[in-house]
């Protein structure tokens, strides 16, 4: 996918800067003792409130590597600064990495981050619009700074049912699946991989399903194109293991359509503990179908 680059004048330079100056509520923050502000690392938020996942890595700090995460809420046109620190001076220049992950609300759709770099000796501030991803990453040297700004867009919510499955391009994981968005209807969500394997537990426990306006579902026309559903079921035949996943149709070739699914150990709490798999991407095999919905009796 071709990535669009654009630079902007010295004024808007300034006025990001200044902007990032003004609206600097500290708390949370990275920080380290002793070191004045120099480096820069902006999280904002545009469309409407959601959590992060910030992750901030900083090997410069000595042996191995100091690496800060925070989960951190931010309303619909909030700005914060997570890392507002400079780098001791080392030769080569060190840098701190940064990944910076939107949980996307319910409802939502991620439509593009505006990831912004800018140097410290005034050069122009370059832009770079990221799409198709929730996550943003890169490097903040002794002389660059950055600005993340996520845009979500609201989608509306539809009814109806998605069928099919594949493989993600990921070796050794493969689904199938048959959903309904009302949940009323029978469900099914096998999901394989070279651990284990996961089989629902009857019903659903939530499911939205989006149509989003930038996919378009057909052939056939269907009501919408976005399925996204947390479930309850059984990990390796021990029921209680917890799943989230979102599926989408994006029409012909199957290729096209995408899949993210997190499956979290029996017992284990999405909240705290982390997913024994997480896979995302497109299908390298398969097809994802949305479809309208089945008469209800």
């Amino acid at each position: 996918m071709k990535i669009p680059r654009m630079a902007l004048s010295l004024t808007a330079l300034v006025a990001v800067v200044a902007c990032a100056q003004e609206d600097t509520p500290l708390s949370p923050q990275f920080s380290h003792a002793g070191w004045a502000n120099a480096a820069h690392l902006q999280v904002c938020k545009v469309g409407t409130a959601a959590s992060f996942d910030i992750l901030v890595n900083d090997p410069s700090t000595g042996p191995g590597a100091d690496v800060d995460l925070q989960d951190v809420p931010l309303a619909d046109g909030e700005c914060r600064i997570f890392y507002d620190v400079p780098l001791i001076p080392e030769t080569p220049s060190p840098a701190v990495e940064y990944i910076v992950t939107e949980n996307v609300p319910v409802g939502t759709a991620l439509t593009k981050i505006v990831q912004e770099t800018f140097s410290f000796s005034n050069t122009p501030l370059t832009s770079v619009d990221i799409i198709g991803s929730n996550t943003a990453s890169g490097l903040i040297t002794d002389d660059i700074g950055a600005v993340l700004t996520f845009h979500n867009t609201a989608v509306a919510a539809a009814d109806g049912r998605m069928t099919g499955g594949g493989n993600p391009k990921i070796d050794g994981v493969n689904f199938g699946l048959t959903l309904h968005c009302d949940i009323t209807l029978s469900n099914n969500l096998e999901i394989n991989w070279a651990g284990g394997n996961w089989h629902l537990s009857k019903p659903i426990d939530s499911a939205v399903c989006i149509d989003d306006v930038a996919i378009d579902p057909a052939p056939p026309a269907a009501p919408f194109d976005t399925f996204q559903g947390v479930a309850t079921g059984r990990l390796d035949g021990t029921d209680g293991s917890v799943v989230h996943f979102e599926f989408i149709d994006a029409g012909e070739p199957g290729r096209n359509d995408l899949v993210s699914i997190q499956i979290w150990a029996v017992g284990d709490d999405p909240s705290f503990d982390a997913p024994i798999l997480d896979v995302s991407g497109n299908l390298k095999k398969g097809n994802l179908q949305a479809h309208f919905d089945q008469p209800h009796r």
